[in-house]
């Protein structure tokens, strides 16, 4: 579960408690004033009752005051006596004359007494009201029900409320974290990456030490590939002479047939080495005008099909040490809209990468074919393979390999140089690749 998530859940179990405790306050509240209530009303009625004490009318005549205690109230039953106990007045006009004693005892059942002293005329009265417990109840039930369905709404939209807030605040307290998450994924990628927050808290302070961290980090890349840029380009004049002289040996001097066939076999593995040499100082200086943004292109039409046969050509030599089966079945024709020397650079280094994870008795195949208005060139090889988590990294520069038995180890720039190049070219490079079964590069450009 995420922050964002986790602070919103906590902010709603809050909410959603505090409207649980006022639930449970209102409905004791309620009871209780509906209780007090009940008792004032009854009392008034009760007060009312012995007023009529004082009236000097016949009984007859007040019967339509006491009929009006019981109409719509929880009132059972009422009377009127004198201090004799005998019903001057009752709710059921044929006990009025009784004694007390004989009228009430079949009507308390279910019912609590209230009563009032009066006096009149120097007589004594006291007027009852029998409470009718049931009845009450119910009454008392409806109004609570009502008044605890009105509360539950108004709870429902304040939870509602609550939950709109609560994720509100969880958004922008979690914000700056997941500002500083992704940010850490684009450096962990190689990019430059910094995190804009000023906030006067602790927040804030992790992003300002994370921005210097960032800082420091480019500053440490910049001089690195600046040393590796200089240590490169100090080394193609010296590769370059030994690649020429080596090749005149090979080819052009007049006494090279006097060479024996191991002469000739180490010569040639100098001149090859030599050679993936001036490629990977190529690799070197051209990710850093990569990564600078100063790479420039002169795209043209490009013969893949000689491309693909001269890179082939330098690589014939390590393959053959390797064990490695090199071909390339690329048709004759095939041309390709690119930059030649970065297209060659290109298939160089993807054969570099075959070769690393391709182990003895293993394949590499050069392939491509026009597909519409594209022209899609593979290298394709029996190797290793690629785990997913290797396959998430592959193109970022200066990824960390491991080779094949025996392959050499590469600064991991190659793969990095052939994805930025070929979008250069306006084109693109895909991967497939299933640990233990091979992978295939595929590079698509321009027709």
């Amino acid at each position: 579960m995420t922050i964002r998530a986790q602070v919103t859940a906590a902010l709603c179990g809050m909410v959603a408690f505090s409207f649980l405790i006022g639930y449970g306050f209102s409905t004791l509240l309620v009871e209780r004033s509906l209780a007090k209530a009940s008792d004032r009303r009854y009392l008034s009625e009760t007060r009312l009752l012995a007023s009529l004490a004082l009236v000097k009318a016949p009984a007859k005549e007040l019967e339509p005051f006491m009929n009006a205690l019981t109409f719509g109230a929880p009132v059972r039953w009422a009377y009127l006596a004198d201090d004799e106990n005998r019903i001057k007045l009752h709710t059921i006009p044929e006990l009025a004359g009784r004694l007390v004693s004989e009228a009430t005892t079949p009507l308390t059942a279910g019912t609590t007494p209230v009563s009032v002293k009066a006096e009149s005329g120097g007589r004594k009265y006291e007027a009852v009201v029998g409470r009718w417990l049931e009845a009450e109840r119910q009454e008392r039930a409806e109004f609570t029900k009502g008044s605890l369905a009105a509360y539950l709404q108004l709870s429902g939209l304040g939870v509602l409320a609550g939950f709109l807030i609560a994720w509100g605040l969880g958004a922008h307290l979690t914000r700056p974290i997941e500002a500083l998450a992704d940010a850490s994924r684009r450096v962990a990628a190689g990019e430059e990456a910094y995190v804009d927050d000023a906030s006067a808290n602790e927040l804030g302070e992790l992003s300002k030490q994370f921005n210097a961290m960032t800082g420091t980090l480019r500053a440490l890349e910049t001089l690195r590939e600046d040393r590796m840029s200089h240590v490169s380009h100090d080394f193609r004049s010296p590769l370059a002479a030994v690649e020429m002289l080596s090749d005149f040996m090979l080819n052009q001097d007049s006494d090279r047939e006097r060479l024996s066939p191991a002469q000739r076999e180490k010569l040639a593995t100098i001149h090859d080495g030599a050679r993936r040499l001036r490629v990977f100082a190529a690799n070197v200086l051209d990710a850093a005008k990569l990564r600078a943004g100063k790479m420039e292109y002169k795209r043209e039409t490009v013969d893949v099909s000689a491309a693909a046969a001269r890179a082939v050509s330098l690589f014939g030599l390590l393959a053959k040490q390797r064990g490695v089966a090199l071909t390339s079945d690329v048709a004759a024709g095939l041309s390709a809209s690119a930059d030649p020397e970065r297209f060659e650079q290109v298939l160089a280094n993807l054969l570099s990468n075959a070769l690393k994870y391709t182990p003895e008795g293993g394949k590499i195949a050069v392939s491509g074919e026009r597909i519409g208005g594209k022209v899609r060139i593979s290298v394709k090889d029996t190797g290793s393979g690629i785990d997913p988590e290797r396959k998430a990294k592959l193109f970022t520069a200066f990824g960390v390999s491991v080779a094949a038995p025996g392959a050499i180890p590469s600064a991991g720039l190659g793969l990095f140089v052939v994805k930025k190049t070929v979008e250069g070219m306006g084109g693109a490079v895909s991967v497939d690749s299933e640990p233990g079964k091979g992978s295939t590069f595929t590079v698509e450009l321009e027709a």
